[in-house]
């Protein structure tokens, strides 16, 4: 099981980073006039990407298409990332990296719900995807509706998009996504528990409190 905590401080300080060079490049001179005019074919592609891998989710997907699915996308999402063409368009790549964050978190999950090491980290995985699964796919989706403006849209929706971007950033983000899965999952697993305190209760009358704080501790 990887350390949800981690992954959040991981994210918290990519956020800020993003924010700030978002910042830098406005009083630098502030948005080109008309620069998503012109995207280069391979950005279009991810985001053609990104909605059929949406499609896919919205009929049920296997774990093994999934994440061929995602890795596939995610290497693609790398390499533009980290050209000199990405390089020009940080708001785009800032959506896309939060698509892959959404979709690689889950996958990961997914991946310890099927072949954790022991039944607790299994226990530990379904109980997460519970709650994470559709909170991180709808971040994921509204991140692709952000692209699909920038790409698609009219020059007037774009220039609007752009200027109300840095106040839509934190709901764009795993980051908020990934602070309500853990409130949802921990309460998730306090009604199990109650559940299973109520069976057992008419099965023996008594729960022990040691397997209460086992249970919670989970």
């Amino acid at each position: 099981m990887r350390p949800l905590v981690v992954t959040l401080k991981g994210l918290a300080m990519r956020y800020f980073v993003m924010v700030w060079l978002l910042c830098v490049t406005t009083a630098q001179g502030g948005e080109t006039p008309g620069k998503y005019a012109n995207v280069p074919q391979s950005a279009k592609s991810l985001l053609t990407a990104l909605k059929r891998l949406d499609s896919r989710l919205e009929i049920g997907a296997t774990y093994a298409t999934y994440s061929t699915e995602v890795e596939n996308f995610y290497i693609d999402m790398k390499m533009f990332v980290g050209s000199k063409e990405g390089q020009q368009y940080p708001e785009l790549c800032f959506m896309l990296r939060n698509c892959a964050d959404c979709y690689v978190l889950v996958r990961d999950y997914w991946s310890d719900s099927i072949r954790g090491s022991s039944a607790v980290d299994r226990y530990k995985a379904d109980l997460w995807l519970i709650s994470g699964r559709p909170v991180l796919w709808q971040i994921a989706r509204t991140n692709i509706a952000g692209i699909n403006v920038l790409l698609n849209d009219t020059p007037q929706a774009v220039d609007n998009f752009l200027k109300q971007f840095p106040d839509d950033m934190p709901k764009l983000t795993l980051l908020s996504g990934a602070l309500i899965v853990v409130r949802d999952a921990r309460t998730h697993k306090v009604n199990l528990v109650e559940k299973y305190f109520q069976v057992v209760a008419k099965q023996n009358g008594s729960v022990s409190k040691n397997r209460a704080k086992v249970m919670l501790d989970l």
